[in-house]
């Protein structure tokens, strides 16, 4: 997992002490505030003994992984290109991680780009992002719905939520042996995410600038 940019080539409170997540469900609407650059990295969805587990990986490793050449009949697929930000949930005002594929960070790159703004920055920009009913490579559409300049009750916010929502601490990358231990080990039980999560395609990342920018404060 590595901090990325914005670029490519081609109100209330959330209570207690763990990060709120944010998955992007078929058949909803979501509008956000993008907080940040987001990470990137690779994500197994495996389901053992009824249960979805998820193991990370670095998005680098994704067409070499050791522990998919030891379980070729578990692991047919390679891990999933994900990726992750903090974002306002408009609809609750709350500060959340919201994971998303290849397909929308490659829409709010292009329209960023396009209106010559950085999303994530003080001066970026909300989004509107819809998912279609059914699964395809086309059930993502991102809407660019202007510039935002974030308030200084939303940096106080940020400021105040930021440990928390630490992307590198969240998606921290798993070991070879702890992908294998949380895939397929009988007694694990703490993933970070859901089977919704595993609806989400797995796409190409192909002419995509994968530099990090040093997470400087707003």
């Amino acid at each position: 997992m590595a901090l990325t940019g914005w670029k490519t080539n081609g109100g209330d409170k959330e209570s207690g002490d763990r990060a709120e997540f944010l998955y992007l469900k078929k058949g909803n609407i979501y509008t956000v505030r993008l907080l940040k650059d987001p990470v990137r990295m690779a994500k197994y969805f495996y389901k053992n003994q009824g249960k979805m587990r998820v193991a990370v990986i670095s998005a680098d490793d994704r067409e070499n992984c050791p522990v998919r050449a030891k379980h070729p009949e578990e692991l047919k697929n390679p891990a999933s290109l994900r990726y992750a930000v903090r974002v306002i949930d408009r609809k609750d005002g709350r500060i959340k991680v919201m994971e998303f594929p290849y397909s929308v960070y490659k829409q709010i790159c292009e329209q960023s780009e396009h209106h010559n703004i950085d999303p994530g920055s003080k001066d970026g920009a909300e989004f509107t992002i819809k998912v279609a009913a059914k699964t395809g490579f086309d059930m993502y559409t991102s809407i660019f719905d202007g510039a935002s300049t974030l308030t200084n009750d939303e940096i106080a916010l940020f400021q105040e939520y930021k440990d928390k929502t630490d992307l590198e601490k969240l998606y921290k990358i798993d070991s070879p042996e702890e992908v294998e231990q949380k895939l397929f080990g009988e007694s694990y039980e703490k993933n970070i995410g859901s089977e919704s999560e595993s609806e989400s395609e797995s796409e190409s990342d192909d002419n995509v600038d994968f530099s990090s920018d040093e997470d400087i404060e707003f």
